[in-house]
């Protein structure tokens, strides 16, 4: 597993030094510990982490599932929630934020660890994947050979730039009709 830059967002001091300390122990930097969401906000546009471990009831004006919300509109960490707090309500205001892992507190080490983990490959696999996608559509879209794909009863469902040139249509004209036609 490589080495993640790991933001702490805890306002509980000894839970975030706990948390601070087992990320190191497992091979990770500890870039900061916020102990409000604006802070981590702030911190997060500055600092480009890789992993926000968040706390979802914090002091100040914003909870932590707030400054997820707002960290996502700029950038895109993985994102691992921390609560004591078990109400549905919450859990699902924080599904909203799509979080890649949610942990009720007190946490084992091992389950904590492992979760990191996980989390970490996943959001690796994520990113080569986005990037294979952008990679293909840039393909797909700039050959000079015509692409259609069709459904199994043979409505066109995509057809590149160069398809649409041959045929004299614009890409809204040929989506949803028959191969045929």
């Amino acid at each position: 597993m490589s080495k993640a830059r790991v933001l702490i967002v805890e306002d509980q001091l000894i839970v975030a030094e706990d948390l601070a300390k087992l990320m190191e122990e497992s091979g990770h930097e500890v870039i900061g510990i916020c102990e409000t969401g604006e802070e981590a906000v702030k911190t997060t546009y500055q600092a480009s982490p890789d992993l926000v471990m968040v706390d979802i009831q914090l002091r100040g004006a914003i909870d932590g599932i707030e400054a997820v919300q707002q960290i996502r509109t700029q950038q895109d960490p993985a994102i691992v929630y921390l609560t004591a707090h078990s109400e549905k309500g919450l859990f699902e205001r924080a599904k909203q934020t799509e979080p890649d892992g949610y942990l009720y507190k007190p946490v084992s080490p091992l389950e904590l660890t492992r979760t990191v983990e996980i989390v970490l490959f996943k959001k690796k696999m994520e990113t080569r994947l986005r990037e294979s996608e952008e990679k293909y559509r840039e393909l797909v879209e700039t050959i000079s050979d015509g692409i259609v794909q069709t459904d199994t009863v043979g409505t066109v469902t995509f057809a590149n730039p160069a398809y649409c040139r041959m045929l004299g249509f614009t890409i809204e004209e040929i989506i949803g009709k028959s191969i045929l036609d």
